[in-house]
């Protein structure tokens, strides 16, 4: 599934897989990663985090959306 944004709105398109009758699933993972640094006291993190805060409800109410989770890795840095 590809999650794209057009303007103020959110849509969820499903790839084919016609091509491969052989690949079966339930749910499809989309995931959005990125670095953060540590610096300024983990401000980078703490920007993401409120970047998240404000798109979340509206990622979640997508039809088809099973759910929106949010992973940090503080050893590499990835949210």
């Amino acid at each position: 599934a590809i999650l794209a944004r057009t303007s103020s709105t959110w849509s969820l398109r499903f790839c084919e897989t016609a091509n491969m009758p052989f690949v079966k699933f339930e749910n499809i993972a989309r995931e959005w990663r990125f670095k953060w640094s540590t610096d300024s006291d983990n401000a980078s993190l703490m920007k993401a985090q409120v970047e998240l805060d404000e798109v979340l409800a509206e990622v979640s109410s997508i039809e088809g959306v099973a759910s929106v989770q949010r992973i940090v890795c503080g050893g590499c840095q990835d949210f």
